[in-house]
């Protein structure tokens, strides 16, 4: 497999967040990944989604303040997880899985154009 092929291609997207604008990172998930990176890459999907990982950890996300002031400013906010330690979504577990089979990640910016973080 080239390299193709084993990388994880994601991309950072403007998503609202009670009101005020958030960037996510929206990451594919390979067929042809070893489970490990698929579980991480799911599990943190999920945990955007649902806004809580299967190993407890919360979207910890900006308080109301902060984000009226970056929406008064044109800021994107960022949200939080806090995997566990034993999480594949934790971001040594998969970048260990990453390094270890070979994969790299490559992230498209585009969406983020116009907007400062």
């Amino acid at each position: 497999m080239s390299a193709i092929e084993k990388t994880v291609r994601a991309r950072m997207i403007v998503d609202e967040l009670r009101g005020a604008p958030m960037v996510r990172l929206v990451a594919e998930l390979p067929d042809a990944a070893p489970v490990a990176i698929k579980e991480g890459l799911a599990r943190r999907a999920a945990a955007e989604r649902d806004g809580r990982c299967d190993c407890g950890a919360p979207l910890q996300t900006p308080l109301r303040p902060r984000r009226r002031a970056a929406l008064k400013r044109g800021q994107l906010l960022r949200g939080r997880i806090d995997h566990t330690s034993d999480c594949p979504a934790a971001t040594a577990a998969l970048e260990a899985a990453m390094m270890e089979h070979g994969w790299s990640l490559s992230i498209d910016m585009t969406g983020l154009r116009g907007w400062s973080l």
